[in-house]
């Protein structure tokens, strides 16, 4: 479509988008300060630049912009910057534990989240494809959430006696109804205190667990501990929160999903990892990072 001239598609509607954000911003930090009869930046003019700035090195990626992405980049590590300090002159608030998943991920009917969500479960069925070399008798999965995964696990390894764990009540009994038929042993449990029995299993998945934790190295020792092979996956960061950040999720937050109290890129997870386990097989279905590890 053309108007005046110009070509119009979606990555001009996308750059007006972006612009408007900056824009919006100036509104709302000329309302406050109105509102308060002195020059004021309130904690959301942060988070408005810095959704803006994404989307702009979205666009200048897009475009193949050379002064849009240097700008774009710039901008948005200096408002991110501003962002954190920000949030660290307000009151700190103490956040609610937050149990499951908290978007139903596996049932989207978003295609780009059907579209990221099928590759990390294509990467996740090789990895179990890969484990079957092991003669794997016995599974559990740490963080089960509503059991999602473990009809995957079932469909690979029916004979196997499954075990299945999640520190929320409430998540083990939605688990419990989405794989009626399915034997399974489940059980209430802190991933990082967990009451099984050294080298106990053949395989354990912990997908989704680790961010979560108040102290993921003792989660990935526990995993050492209980298990001879391990498949392990968490979000990769910054990327994460930089798309929550364009879909306008978790604003207030920085894009951080409700619940993840640990961030890596793929580069510190790994170090992380390999100071507890051996890493066979790395995949990363972005945004996500799932690896296949040995004890």
């Amino acid at each position: 479509m053309t108007i005046l001239g110009f070509k119009i598609d979606f990555w001009t509607i996308w750059g007006f988008v972006a612009q408007g954000f900056y824009f919006a911003r100036f509104i709302i930090q000329w309302i406050k300060s109105e509102k308060e009869g002195k020059i004021v930046v309130p904690h959301i003019f942060w988070i408005l630049s810095l959704g803006g700035a994404a989307m702009t090195l979205v666009y200048a990626l897009a475009r193949k912009d050379l002064v849009f992405l240097i700008t774009a980049i710039l901008q948005f590590f200096l408002f991110g910057r501003n962002l954190i300090l920000s949030k660290n002159s307000q009151t700190p608030i103490k956040k609610p534990f937050v149990a499951g998943n908290y978007t139903n991920k596996y049932h989207s009917k978003n295609p780009i989240n059907q579209f990221l969500m099928n590759r990390f479960l294509n990467d996740f069925r090789l990895f179990l494809q890969q484990a079957q070399a092991k003669n794997i008798q016995t599974i559990c999965e740490i963080g089960c959430g509503e059991g999602e995964l473990l009809k995957i696990i079932h469909q690979y390894y029916p004979q196997a006696k499954i075990y299945a764990t999640d520190v929320a009540k409430s998540e083990i009994v939605k688990a419990k109804k989405n794989t009626k038929g399915i034997p399974i042993t489940f059980s209430v449990q802190n991933a990082e205190k967990l009451n099984y029995q050294n080298q106990q299993f053949d395989l354990v998945v912990c997908c989704e667990v680790l961010e979560h934790l108040e102290n993921p190295q003792q989660g990935l020792k526990e995993i050492k501990r209980i298990s001879q092979n391990s498949i392990v996956s968490v979000p990769i960061e910054p990327w994460w929160r930089i798309l929550n950040l364009i879909r306008l999720k978790y604003l207030k937050d920085l894009g951080n999903t409700p619940g993840h109290l640990n961030h890596w890129s793929v580069a510190k997870f790994n170090k992380l990892l390999k100071q507890k386990l051996k890493v066979n097989n790395t995949k990363i279905p972005f945004p996500w990072q799932i690896y296949y590890c040995q004890s």
